[in-house]
Formats: structure tokens, sequence, C-alpha cells
């Protein structure tokens, strides 16, 4: 049977709860709470200093004896140093009773009422953290108004990332290549180049592949870049046509430039672009990469389960590869990971396993790129939020 509080009686401070129910009945006043009362009592359950029927029992309660007063199924009692407490209690069927259970359904109100309150309030101020491991897990209606962050670590993030540091001009994502063509054929002749892969060799016809490598800057400064890719440049514009407010762009190789931007953004998403629609372990590891650096900065961060399951398989790495030697050891182990991971496989087996050497170098850059109006360029300190 639930407790309810539905009385009030004065007492000396000094005197004990149980002392109190074992005094006579005529040494008790008791009576009705006034609403000032009922107010006080509503802010002592705000507290966890009363009970009341929602099962939070405070440090000053003291239960007591049921036989102590009639129609009790149970009992509590609280100190408060006005000298006034209140008695919690239930059990019965009579006028009173009802009484009672009417004064408790509307404390109850108040404080539950209360309580959502604070929670919406802490709520508010926390900020939420979500991974995608594929792009189809994404509601597109979920990255309205957030920050999405885009990983594609073989290669498109991590070669964009190269590029900008290279100090390209900006690169143009395309969907497809026939669109990359129509695009280019717009731009002045000398001041673009033609960048991208499918099934990971580049595109007859275009100037370069998909390979971080061979964005250097004697290829690509103060170009633009008309790029499209396999998995890539697919995820950005999702992410970019579901109205993200922004759009940025991750790997292994800025993840901990990238990590201290999104820290400062209230609503993050991080979205795996995956490799032929399946999950891949290498953008796993570095949203879990930035996810642990992300939470270690704010603890403001409510994750979800794909975000908490990437930092911590991030985390496993990243201890056992630092605790002998450092970050030596954890490059050589990312790239040990990333030869085992489907993508890398697929590179292995085209000659390009240099690539994986490039896109295991953990933090080496401290480019951030940012997708707006159609074109990726590097985040400015005008950026900031």
């Amino acid at each position: 049977m639930r407790a309810c509080v539905v009385q009030v009686f004065s007492f000396e401070p000094d005197l004990s709860a149980a002392a109190l129910l074992r005094q006579p009945s005529g040494k008790v006043q008791w009576r009705w709470p006034t609403d000032k009362e009922l107010e006080q009592i509503v802010q002592l359950g705000l507290e966890g200093r009363v009970s009341l029927c929602l099962g939070v029992l405070g440090r000053q309660f003291v239960e007591c004896a049921r036989k102590s007063l009639r129609n009790i199924a149970a009992a509590e009692c609280a100190k408060a140093s006005s000298g006034v407490g209140y008695l919690a209690c239930g059990g019965g069927h009579n006028k009173k009773a009802r009484r009672r259970r009417a004064a408790l359904a509307r404390i109850e109100r108040c404080i539950v009422d209360r309580r959502l309150a604070a929670v919406k309030s802490t709520l508010g101020r926390m900020h939420g953290l979500n991974v995608y491991f594929l792009p189809r897990h994404v509601d597109p209606q979920q990255l309205a108004g957030g920050t999405c962050a885009v990983i594609d670590v073989l290669r498109a993030t991590t070669t964009i990332a190269y590029a900008l540091e290279a100090g390209a001009k900006e690169i143009i994502p395309c969907l497809d290549v026939d669109e990359a063509r129509r695009i280019a054929a717009t731009l002045p002749a000398g001041t673009f180049l033609l960048g991208g892969e499918r099934g990971g060799q580049k595109i007859d016809g275009f100037d370069l592949g998909n390979s971080p490598a061979e964005y250097t800057k004697q290829r690509v400064e103060n170009k633009s870049l008309v790029f499209t890719t396999t998995n890539g440049t697919r995820a950005m514009l999702l992410c970019a046509c579901a109205g993200a407010g922004e759009v940025l762009l991750g790997s292994l190789v800025n993840a901990e430039a990238l990590a201290e931007q999104l820290a400062r953004r209230a609503c993050v998403h991080l979205v795996c672009a995956g490799t032929d629609g399946q999950i891949s372990r290498e953008d796993v590891l570095a949203a879990g990469a930035i996810t642990a650096r992300m939470t270690s900065i704010s603890a403001e961060f409510i994750c979800n389960d794909e975000a908490l399951i990437a930092a911590d398989a991030w985390r496993s790495i990243f201890t056992a590869a630092t605790m002998i030697s450092g970050a030596a050891d954890l490059r050589n182990d990312l790239e040990g990971l990333l030869r085992d991971s489907r993508g890398g496989r697929n590179l292995i087996a085209l000659g390009m396993q240099e690539d994986l050497a490039i896109a295991a170098d953990f933090c080496l850059l401290a480019t951030v790129p940012i997708f707006r109006d159609g074109r990726i360029t590097r985040l400015a300190a005008t950026d900031f939020p």
C-alpha cells in the first residue's frame, strides 16, 4: 500500500520520530497541512528529504512501528528546523482516507511537475552526441539544425583534409561522375582539377584519383577540385540535403582538431560512410577517437549506444598501443587494423597499401574541412561558435 503525506504535527526539535509516535494521542496536535506547508513538503521531496510515494528515502527519515497509529500501512517521519514534521501514512477507505489520497495526489502532481521541469532544464544543458555506423542508420529529421561530421577514413575525408592542407582553394563534391564533368565544364580552364574514384581506382579522364599522396602542394594549390567517390561524397551530400546546420569532415588524421571544434557544438552527429553499404572498421574507430576526445573535453554530452561502442573500441586500442612506446606504436597498430579491414584489403589488392600508412597517421593535421553552399573549404577562426 503506497504511503502519502496527509497530516502535520508539532513537536519538540529533540524528540525522535519513534518517541513521537509512542506519545498518547492527546499530546500530539494533528491538523491538515496549510498551502504553505504543502509547498514545504514539495520542496523537501525535491531535495530528497521526503520520500512521499516516489520511493526515495531521505537520510533524515526514520521507520516507525505500524501499530502506533490506526490504519497505517507505512509510516515515515521527518523533522524540519521549524519544529514541524510531516507524517507519511496510508490505508483506510473512509472519508478521511479519501481526503488523504486527494492530498497525496495534489502533492504528487506538484512534485512530479517540478522534477520533470528540473530534468528538462538539465537535459537542456546537456549536449547530444550520436554516432551512426552507416548513412542509412540516420533519420534525416535528426540531423536538422545540428552539426554533422562525415567520416570516410579510406579515403575521401582523409584525402580532402590533405588537399586543403596542401592549399587547395575548395573541393566541390559530386554525387556521380557525370555531374562532376558537368560542373568542371563550367569552370575556367586551368582553375580546377577533376579528382575521385570508382571501385578504388582513378576515373578515366580525371586528373587525380582518391589517394591523399596525390594531393600535393605542387598539384592542388589554389585549385578548385571537383571530386566524387564511391562512399564519402555520397554521405556528405546526404547530410547536407538533410538540413544539417553544419557539415564537417573527419578522419583519423584530423580527429583531435575536429573533436575540439565539435565539443563547442550542442548537437553533434558523426556519420560513418562505410564501404559499399557495409560498416567499416576504420570509420568506427575514427568516430570512437572523436567521441572519446569530445567527452574528455566536456562531460555535458549524452551519447547514443553507437557512440559508446565506438569510444570503447577506440580506448581499448589506444590504451594498448600507448602503454608501451606511445605514438609510434599507435600509428603502427592503426595501420595494421586498416590493413585487416575490408577497405584496407581492397586497397592492398589494388596496390595502394601506401595510403593505409597515410590514413593511419593519427592527429597529424589541424585542418578541419567544412562543407557549405556546395563547396568544402577549411574551417576558419571566424567559424567558431
